[in-house]
């Protein structure tokens, strides 16, 4: 073990071991969305709003978004996307139910990937499917005074014919310091 490092007599420091990096910590939370009776989404429309995960990264200190799971009760398996944000992008844009989705031009640097979910990503799961979309790590960094990070679900090429018993769930994992 060192505990001095001397160079030639003329410095001689005493050596310290920084405590390790922390582990990263992981974070997990879900949003249920919630569908509307008997209403079609065409491409393009949201669908249940902007989606919050309340604090899921570390406040001013970001995270890293490593999975997401979405999973579909009615099992109809529809090319969606998942567009996330590390802040809230509604001011000003059209994020509603069964609306076609419309960002304004302010969250643009906000928006940091959508991550396509095709139809060949759904797995049976027996009572529901699930897609669990392959995508590189995902840096966030919400800044200010908070840890939320924002998705917005998007179908994607093709109509969603639902009904009220449909149930979507997005959950996103992190870790974060």
């Amino acid at each position: 073990l060192v505990t001095s490092f001397s160079c030639g007599g003329k410095y001689a420091l005493p050596l310290r071991c920084a405590s390790p990096t922390p582990p990263m910590l992981r974070s997990f939370d879900t949003a249920a969305i919630a569908n509307h009776a008997g209403t079609d989404h065409a491409a393009g429309d949201n669908i249940g709003g902007r989606l919050t995960f309340p604090n899921l990264v570390n406040i001013g200190k970001g995270g890293i978004i490593t999975d997401i799971v979405v999973t579909d009760v009615a099992k109809l398996n529809t090319p969606l996307e998942v567009w996330i944000f590390d802040r809230d992008p509604s001011a000003g844009s059209t994020i509603v139910d069964n609306t076609a989705v419309s960002i304004a031009a302010a969250h643009a640097t906000s928006l940091r990937r959508i991550i396509p979910i095709a139809t060949t990503d759904w797995v049976d799961c027996g009572a529901f499917s699930a897609a669990n979309p392959s995508f590189d790590k995902l840096i966030v960094n919400p800044g200010g005074l908070s840890g939320d990070i924002d998705a917005v679900l998007v179908v994607r090429t093709a109509a969603r014919n639902q009904t009220a018993a449909d149930n979507l769930t997005v959950s996103i994992a992190a870790e974060s310091h």
